[in-house]
């Protein structure tokens, strides 16, 4: 009898703390019982976010003579990922087109240089990635990674796609820019 009580408190007490996980969920801007909420007018409240609850890792190698932004283009409509961003990269490159910061013309540079970083997302109608690179020298320089990025003697990366939110890429009047717009699936319950 003692036992069978036992595991009744402790399938409840496993409830209660499932529950209590619940409530702290995000999705679609909406904040669950999380005590202070930020003032509506509050400048820095993050208002469009999705959490996702499941995803798939990619791991690939784009080869010699590969352009970058095109390979993973492509790669992510193959695969179908609707929300994907670069979670590390390694590799080289033989030549490289990118835009500098405040810039509106791409950089071309003629060299072979190492990757020392590469972030970015993924979505249905674009990506967006910056590169940052060290040529031989050990210089190192970085920023809007355009088509023309040319694999030297490899790419080695991993790409994680969410399951269960959408990225797009919007217009956006503030910016003039197209940005990242981040959505729930629609299988998915928004919380309100």
């Amino acid at each position: 009898m003692h036992k069978n009580i036992k595991i009744l408190f402790m399938s409840i007490a496993y409830l209660l703390l499932l529950a209590s996980f619940e409530s702290l969920s995000f999705a679609q801007g909406k904040i669950l019982d999380l005590g202070d909420k930020p003032k509506e007018t509050d400048p820095n409240k993050v208002t469009n976010f999705a959490l996702s609850k499941s995803s798939k890792i990619y791991a690939l190698r784009l080869k010699p003579q590969q352009d970058v932004k095109i390979a993973l283009e492509q790669f992510a409509k193959e695969n179908s990922i609707k929300s994907g961003f670069i979670v590390t990269a390694v590799g080289s490159l033989q030549e490289a087109t990118l835009r500098l910061a405040d810039q509106k013309d791409p950089v071309n540079y003629n060299e072979k240089m190492e990757i020392v970083s590469l972030v970015g997302t993924i979505s249905p109608n674009g990506v967006h990635f910056h590169v940052s690179l060290a040529d031989k020298t050990g210089k190192t320089f970085g920023g809007h990674m355009s088509e023309g990025c040319k694999v030297y003697t490899t790419v080695e990366l991993f790409i994680c796609s969410l399951d269960d939110v959408i990225f797009s890429r919007e217009d956006d009047p503030q910016t003039g820019f197209r940005e990242l717009v981040v959505k729930p699936a629609l299988n998915q319950r928004i919380m309100e």
